[in-house]
């Protein structure tokens, strides 16, 4: 395969700038920088509400049916998570 480096001895300089075409670019529309998550322990309300997540319960949960024991016998360790249930 060969490949011309030089112009055609038998163009001109008007000639070869006549056959050359211009590619002629428009300028795009810019682009809407996107939205970045990040790491999800940094995320907040509005993180949250572009994935579509709901949080709003009306309903608080019972953990005692959840857990299957009663308030009383929940763990020490199991309390000092949950500081603000106890008073």
């Amino acid at each position: 395969m060969r490949f011309l480096l030089s112009p055609d001895p038998d163009q001109n300089m008007k000639t070869r700038s006549a056959s050359q075409t211009k590619n002629i670019v428009p300028p795009t529309a810019p682009k809407e920088e996107e939205f970045k998550f990040g790491a999800a322990n940094s995320w907040n309300r509005d993180h949250l509400d572009k994935i579509g997540v709901i949080l709003s319960r009306k309903k608080k949960f019972d953990l005692d049916k959840i857990l299957k024991i009663k308030e009383s016998e929940w763990p020490d360790v199991m309390r000092a998570r949950m500081p603000d249930m106890f008073p």
